[in-house]
């Protein structure tokens, strides 16, 4: 039980270093940007 949830742990902290290089990128915030709905 423990070893799957610090399994998952590392997943999710993996997949948060990954978004974070991707909102980095130009083409990332350019795609950001697009699905970003504009509040008039």
């Amino acid at each position: 039980m423990s070893s799957q949830l610090r399994m998952s742990e590392k997943l999710y902290y993996q997949f948060v270093r990954v978004m974070n290089v991707y909102r980095n990128l130009p083409v990332g915030q350019m795609l950001i940007r697009q699905h970003e709905v504009p509040v008039a």
